[in-house]
C-alpha cells in the first residue's frame, strides 16, 4: 500500500507543479488507501482504529477547506484540502499539524527565492502549487519524525482551560 500511495503522491506532485491542480481521481485514491491503512496492519491483519486516528483526516482537511471557502479558491485550491484528508490519516493529528507548519515554512522559503530568481523582484499574485510542499513535509515528518510543535503540550493547555 505504501508503494501505491508513494506513486500517487509523486504523480500528484508533478501534476500540481505543471498544471497547478490536483486531479480528483489521484487524491481520492490516495485518501482511500490512507483510510484503509488505518484498518490494516498492526499486531493483527485487521483492526479497528482509534477515534482519534479516524478524525485526524477530516481535522487536517478542515482548515484548508475553510481557507478555500472564504477565499473562493483564490488563496488555496480545494485539492490541498482533499490531499490533507489522506495526510491526516497517515500522520495522525500531531503529525499533520507538524507537517502543515513545515510545509508553509518550506513553501515560503522556496517560493520567495524562486520568485526573486525568476522575476528579479517579488511579483504579487503568482500562484504557487502547495501540494508538493505538503507531500514533502509529510515525508519529512513520517521518515525523520520532525516535530516543530509539541501538540501534546498544546492539547494539555487547551484542556486546562476547558
Amino acid at each position: 500500500m505504501y508503494v501505491v500511495m508513494s506513486c500517487l503522491l509523486l504523480v500528484m506532485s508533478v501534476y500540481d507543479i505543471k498544471h497547478k491542480i490536483i486531479p480528483d481521481q489521484f487524491v481520492y485514491t490516495f485518501a482511500l488507501f490512507a483510510l484503509l491503512n488505518l484498518f490494516v496492519g498492526g499486531s493483527s491483519w485487521w483492526h479497528i482504529p482509534s477515534y482519534e486516528a479516524l478524525i485526524a483526516g477530516p481535522l487536517a482537511a478542515l482548515p484548508f477547506a475553510f481557507l478555500w471557502l472564504i477565499s473562493r479558491g483564490k488563496w488555496m485550491g480545494f485539492g490541498d484540502a482533499k490531499l490533507m484528508l489522506g495526510i491526516g490519516w497517515i500522520l495522525g493529528i500531531s503529525g499533520e499539524v507538524n507537517a502543515t507548519i513545515l510545509a508553509f515554512w518550506i513553501a515560503a522559503a522556496v517560493s520567495v527565492i524562486w520568485l526573486f530568481v525568476t522575476y528579479k523582484k517579488f511579483k504579487p499574485g503568482t500562484e504557487v502549487p502547495f501540494g508538493p510542499y505538503l507531500i514533502l513535509a509529510m515525508y519529512l515528518v513520517l521518515l525523520f519524525h520532525i516535530q516543530v510543535l509539541d501538540v501534546g503540550i498544546l492539547k494539555e493547555i487547551v484542556l486546562s482551560y476547558l
